[in-house]
């Protein structure tokens, strides 16, 4: 069965070659795994593949992917079987016990995980710290419990070469069991930005839900909202709404509240507009949106009147 989405076979490096190689192997990897590396990218890389098999059709599947905070790694059985563990071995980690010429090599799998009963799927996260971007991650997992014999998720055996001396001879051979992890390149999602927008809506019911979204992040501001020919105005749910001051009796009532915005975050407040002072029947409940004393105020959001109550 072959790979879905997998990719590049990854380089490898064994325990005697010396950091120059190492940091040549790196860079042709993260060349080779994509071709603008350091680009932040729009969503993300999800890639996966299933394991070995057991008896024809009898797989789990592994799902591996980051976003801006985490690394994730999901195994989840075929339909037909449940998962007993899953050792990992991540960061990747293998060992050669005893003389090359024993060809003894094993993976370290420093993460063993299980469950009371057998379960179908496990997700691992792993928090991203330090300037993660543009690395490299490597893996190697066993799950025990698909039908069998363990199945197994890393890429093809590699071989290397080893030679020693005998006496006076050197005696040399390859061993074609060396372990290769599986690689994946760390890449940054792109901020989406957005235009900035207000709203209302009139809900029928003597309420008003305000809708504003910013197109940047902004810390401690002050919010200001008008309604100048209305005698108690109360907002009854949303962002931060018990912050904003509530006064008393008086016309041009500017209700106030000092916020923090999330970019690209839509944030609601519903208010309740109770009598009206106006000399007619008719009052501008509400006439302007402000943060940091810029209105927001636009074509699709005119002044919102309603009815004075008969004196």
């Amino acid at each position: 069965m072959s790979l879905v989405l997998t990719l590049a076979t990854a380089l490898f490096w064994s325990c005697q070659q010396d950091e120059t190689m190492h940091n040549d192997a790196q860079a042709a990897l993260k060349e080779a795994l994509l071709p603008s590396p350091c680009d932040c990218v729009d969503e993300p890389l999800f890639m996966s593949g299933p394991t070995t098999v057991n008896n024809k059709e009898n797989y789990a599947q592994v799902d591996y992917w980051n976003d801006n905070e985490n690394f994730y790694i999901q195994v989840t059985a075929n339909d037909q079987n449940t998962i007993e563990s899953i050792a990992l071995s991540y960061p990747f980690d293998y060992e050669l016990d005893g003389a090359p010429k024993n060809c003894n090599y094993k993976i370290n799998y420093n993460i063993d995980y299980s469950e009371a009963e057998p379960f179908h799927s496990h997700l691992f996260s792993f928090p991203l710290t330090g300037d993660w971007q543009c690395s490299i991650q490597q893996f190697a997992l066993r799950v025990n419990g698909i039908d069998g014999n363990p199945v197994y998720y890393q890429e093809a055996d590699a071989s290397e070469d080893y030679s020693y001396e005998q006496g006076n001879r050197t005696i040399t051979g390859v061993c074609d069991n060396v372990p290769i992890p599986i690689s994946y390149l760390l890449s940054e999602i792109c901020e989406q930005g957005c235009d900035e927008s207000f709203s209302y809506t009139d809900n029928q019911d003597g309420t008003l839900t305000f809708y504003y979204t910013p197109a940047e992040a902004m810390s401690d501001v002050s919010v200001v909202f008008t309604f100048p020919q209305v005698e108690y105005i109360t907002f009854l749910s949303g962002y931060e709404y018990e912050s904003f001051a509530r006064p008393g009796k008086g016309n041009a009532q500017n209700m106030q509240a000092t916020l923090s915005f999330d970019a690209c975050t839509e944030y609601s407040w519903t208010v309740q507009l109770v009598d009206c002072t106006a000399a007619n029947a008719t009052a501008n409940g509400w006439t302007d949106f402000k943060v940091d004393d810029s209105s927001k105020k636009n074509e699709q959001t005119p002044n919102y009147q309603y009815s004075c109550p008969q004196q």
